[in-house]
Formats: structure tokens, C-alpha cells, sequence
């Protein structure tokens, strides 16, 4: 909660503006299809900009067994399912400078197989965040999205 200048309460919108009713926001979009000829190891999705929030990554298929895995790099050498090693589906805080929470998750297909992950962040990156695939698979489709400032989006 925030106080608007009559002390009256008032709610913080997603671009973190106090009473901002989410008019200074816009909402980027972005997918990729995984290139075909790297089948292995890190593959670089996307990076997003240091003033975005509110971001989320998926396998777009999530209906179908994934043995892929969204991995984070930050600038600061934060990382989730990096080095080859996977990290179990849950809250992580990337750094304890911009303070940023990732809730990770996939949920189960079947009794062997998973459907394809997600990941949120909910507050502000604060930091440039790199967006990997590591691929072991076949890969899917990723989507993402996350809101900035206006001022600080992209010209169409």
C-alpha cells in the first residue's frame, strides 16, 4: 500500500507507480521458436531491461513432456539452472542487491514426465536478466512478457 497526498490509502500498480491505476505501464510481448541446429547446452532466448516487472517466462506447449529447462543470468553472476545444474521448482531470490524473487515451476504431466516450466518475477528486475534455454530435447516454443514505464518502452 501507498499514501496518496490526502493520506488516503492507495494501491501500487504493476509499473510500481503509487496510485498510477497502471496508466504509465505498457506491457511488452515476445515469443521464439528454438533454433533447431542447437540441440544442446545454452541457448540465449532474450534479455530484458533493467526497469522491467511483472515478467513472465514460459514453454508455450505446456500440454506436452518437456525435458528443457528456462534458465537466468543476471549481470551480477545470479543464475538459476545454470552449470548444468537444475535447480527443484520454487521461490529463489536471484540477488540481494535488487532483491529479486523468481517463483519457478513445473507441473507434473505424468508419473515420469513434466509439462514445460514457468517462471515469474513479480516485482522489479533491477538488473539486466538474461533468458537461456537449456536445451536437452526437443525444444519448444518460448513466450515472454513483462511491463515497463512508457516512457521506457520501445516505439512501435
Amino acid at each position: 500500500m501507498a499514501r496518496s497526498s490526502e493520506d488516503a490509502v492507495a494501491v501500487i500498480d504493476t509499473c510500481g507507480v503509487c496510485a498510477g491505476h497502471n496508466s504509465t505501464c505498457h506491457r511488452q510481448f515476445g515469443e521464439r521458436q528454438a533454433d533447431e541446429k542447437h540441440f544442446r547446452g545454452y541457448e540465449h532466448i532474450v534479455s530484458l531491461p533493467t526497469n522491467a516487472r511483472d515478467v513472465k517466462i514460459a514453454e508455450a506447449d505446456s500440454s506436452a513432456a518437456s525435458v528443457n529447462y528456462i534458465a537466468l543470468k543476471l549481470v551480477n553472476g545470479s543464475t538459476l539452472n545454470w552449470g548444468y545444474r537444475v535447480q527443484w521448482p520454487g521461490v529463489y531470490q536471484l540477488s540481494n542487491h535488487s532483491r529479486i524473487r523468481v517463483r519457478y515451476f513445473r507441473e507434473p504431466l505424468n508419473a515420469t514426465h513434466h509439462r514445460g516450466q514457468n517462471v515469474e518475477i513479480r516485482g522489479h528486475v533491477g538488473a539486466p536478466l538474461h533468458v537461456y534455454l537449456l536445451r536437452q530435447g526437443k525444444s519448444l516454443r518460448i513466450t515472454w512478457s513483462y511491463v515497463q514505464p512508457i516512457e521506457a518502452a520501445p516505439k512501435r
